[in-house]
């Protein structure tokens, strides 16, 4: 996507306005720090009935920021939802990033409606609890989006520590292909013959860069929206990575227990 000056991504902030007064104004901030363009509907006197005028609104915004914490908000008449949950569902088809503020008490229409918004899993939903660290959160959340969504690579070349041009994919006689070439006389290791500690070491360094590379996959922001705020995927992942270890010592017992019987022939004392 490329922009003329004067066509900034624009950002589109839903909330109540009373309440979230500090946080709507904290929002705006780190939207103009990242040099977008925040979006906000005020009340006021306006020759457009409010629903029209936020509709036109959202339909030039490119993001969604919804904010919610205690109020539902007012249904204008003629609606059977309020405007807050009205811009929400207007906003579909547009990337997400969903903010909710840690309260006491909130009204029911409000709790259904968030429980809508996490069960549906497709945008980032996440919590705070005042109006600085809100700011910091969209900042971040925002940044990571741009790359995500805006302009950036595919997926797979944010991968590469070093982009390649003849990365991707394209479309001969109707069948898609994915295309990769890495660069010519490029160095490789001859893992036959290295000694033991040399092993370590190239194991560590490949181990290293794999991690960095998935570090930097797409989509974070939709990750931390499928996640939630619950402990159960770090749970998962805990068990998973226990499992995964006492296989991994099953397998290496098996091989020696092989290798002890002359099954599997090996060098000792590398």
């Amino acid at each position: 996507m490329i922009r003329t000056p004067d066509q900034r991504v624009r950002v589109f902030v839903s909330s109540t306005l009373g309440e979230l007064a500090a946080e709507r104004e904290a929002v705006s901030a780190a939207i103009r720090q990242l040099r977008l363009t925040p979006v906000l509907f005020e009340l006021g006197a306006r020759p457009y009935p409010p629903r029209d005028l936020y509709r036109a609104y959202l339909e030039q915004s490119d993001v969604f920021v919804g904010i919610y914490a205690g109020s539902y908000g007012w249904a204008g008449p003629g609606m059977e939802v309020s405007g807050l949950e009205d811009e929400y569902r207007l906003s579909a088809g547009k990337p997400r990033l969903i903010y909710t503020k840690k309260t006491a008490r909130r009204e029911p229409r409000l709790t259904t409606l968030l429980e809508a918004i996490r069960a549906e899993g497709v945008v980032s939903y996440r919590q705070f609890t005042d109006a600085g660290e809100l700011g910091a959160l969209v900042a971040d959340d925002l940044a990571l989006l741009l790359t995500e969504r805006f302009g950036s690579p595919p997926a797979v070349q944010v991968l590469q520590t070093v982009s390649d041009p003849l990365l991707g994919w394209t479309t001969v006689a109707g069948r898609q292909y994915y295309v990769r070439q890495f660069r010519n006389m490029k160095g490789s290791v001859a893992l036959d013959s290295i000694d033991g500690a040399a092993l370590a070491d190239y194991a560590a360094i490949t181990g290293h860069l794999l991690a960095k590379g998935h570090a930097r996959t797409s989509g974070a922001s939709m990750i931390v929206g499928y996640v939630g705020s619950s402990d159960r995927l770090d749970i998962a992942l805990a068990r998973f990575a226990r499992l995964y270890a006492d296989q991994t010592e099953a397998d290496h017992a098996a091989l020696v227990k092989a290798a002890d019987r002359g099954v599997v022939p090996v060098e000792r004392g590398l």
